[in-house]
């Protein structure tokens, strides 16, 4: 028996003895990748480019073609039923007796509860207590970006998935009145996400709606430390709202579930569709590229909508140099239109670009600055995507899909030559959201 912990803690199990250290990092990464994606076979090269991108031709097969060889050596020392088959030049082929994989089970579970076949308690618990921390925790392998943004992908979807399931589990003891282990699961996600005020208001109409009055406050009076330590801001209009309500012992509404995002401002708020636009600019033709350039370049700066260009100039880019040039154009902004916020956010800033911390808390930080302080709409120009760092191509996914309040552009233009894998899936991701367009010439 061997078993493959890939949610929380990366670990290989066999036979109740803990081998993980017995594998490298590309190990352990491609053992992970060809194991999460439930198939049994899979392209020699796709996987040479995947996780020797940087290599020649030839040394990256050699490599790939070693690390087999090594994963096929510590499997027969463990006598594990794990076999990895080369089938010619092209076609690598896994069989699997008697595996485990904590992620497939808590897949099995997920989609039993999606599909409506089972919608209990006992179901949600279970997918609850089987998500034992986030997808490859802590793991990276630095040279591999095509691989780490799976990864991050993964993550994020998992994690988003989780989130609902806490939810929809608080929803349902709190309908039975068991509002202690409601608050429970939702703190669960406060150590995920501790920044994330719809959760906490939803912890304090729970605490409210059990009549715990004096703790629905000091979760409120808590949030707004914490809020204004972090990222010197005070909480959303609609929980002040209700927190004055408490205050005033009036609030009679019936209980609204629904609270995973809050609503800054209702009445003004603009319809999705309207809120976010992205435009893809594809071309490999270089008059055809020079005529985006000439397109999106019409646009001028003015009082309600803020332009923002990254990647200018050609060339690699290092990571987060796209962020921190966002950045940089913030500054610009509350330097022209906003002096009395300026050091407040340069405060802010400085502690970013100081921070070693995980890519979440930087991501929610600079998103939380242009969602809540900026009070215009926002453009982003990325005049070179193709050349944009990993990173920085990570926060454009995520701030544009967290910005919550503020109205949200992004025009990218793409040098179709360079376009590869990493950029196809960037932009397929997008083609299922609001605002979504292309532009594609040859």
């Amino acid at each position: 028996m061997i078993e493959f912990k890939f949610l929380g803690t990366y670990k290989i199990i066999s036979n109740s003895v803990d081998i993980t250290h017995k594998f490298s990092l590309k190990d352990k990464g491609l053992l992970c990748y060809i194991l999460a994606n439930n198939q049994y076979t899979f392209n020699r090269e796709k996987l040479a480019n995947m996780f020797w991108d940087n290599y020649k031709r030839e040394s990256a097969y050699s490599n790939l073609r070693y690390t087999i060889w090594h994963l096929r050596k510590i499997f027969n020392e463990h006598e594990n039923d794990i076999i990895i088959h080369s089938h010619g030049k092209n076609v690598i082929e896994i069989e699997e007796k008697n595996v485990q994989i904590d992620l497939r089970e808590w897949q099995r579970l997920t989609e039993t509860y999606i599909s409506g076949k089972d919608n209990s308690l006992d179901i949600l618990k279970k997918i609850s207590n089987t998500y034992n921390g986030d997808f490859l925790k802590d793991f990276y392998i630095y040279d591999n970006l095509e691989f780490n943004d799976w990864v991050f992908n993964m993550k994020e979807r998992l994690q988003r998935f989780y989130f609902e399931v806490q939810m929809d589990l608080a929803k349902i003891y709190s309908d039975n009145n068991e509002i202690r282990e409601s608050i429970n699961q939702l703190n669960k996600l406060i150590k995920i996400d501790p920044l994330n005020e719809s959760i906490y208001y939803a912890i304090i109409k729970y605490q409210y709606k059990s009549g715990n009055k004096v703790a629905a406050v000091n979760t409120y009076r808590n949030l707004k430390l914490l809020l204004r330590k972090e990222l010197n801001i005070s909480p959303s209009d609609k929980i002040q709202e209700f927190y004055h309500h408490i205050l005033k012992d009036e609030f009679k509404e019936d209980f609204v579930e629904n609270t995973y995002i809050p609503v800054k401002n209702p009445k003004n708020t603009p319809n999705e569709s309207e809120k976010k636009k992205i435009t893809f600019f594809v071309s490999e033709d270089s008059i055809c590229l020079k005529k985006f350039h000439q397109e999106i370049a019409k646009q001028a700066r003015t009082n309600k909508e803020y332009l923002i260009d990254i990647c200018q100039s050609p060339g690699k880019r290092i990571n987060y140099e796209g962020i921190f040039e966002i950045l940089d154009e913030v500054h610009d902004y509350f330097e022209h239109y906003d002096a009395s916020r300026k050091l407040e956010y340069d405060d802010i800033v400085s502690s970013i670009k100081s921070s070693s911390s995980i890519d979440y808390y930087l991501f929610n930080n600079v998103t939380q600055i242009i969602d809540v302080y900026m009070k215009t709409a926002i453009i982003i120009r990325i005049w070179n995507f193709h050349f944009l760092d990993s990173k920085s191509t990570d926060f454009i996914s995520f701030l544009y899909r967290n910005m919550k309040y503020n109205e949200i552009q992004i025009k990218i233009i793409v040098d179709e030559k360079w376009i590869n894998e990493r950029m196809n899936f960037f932009i397929e991701s997008f083609s299922k959201e609001n605002g979504f367009s292309q532009i594609v010439t040859i």
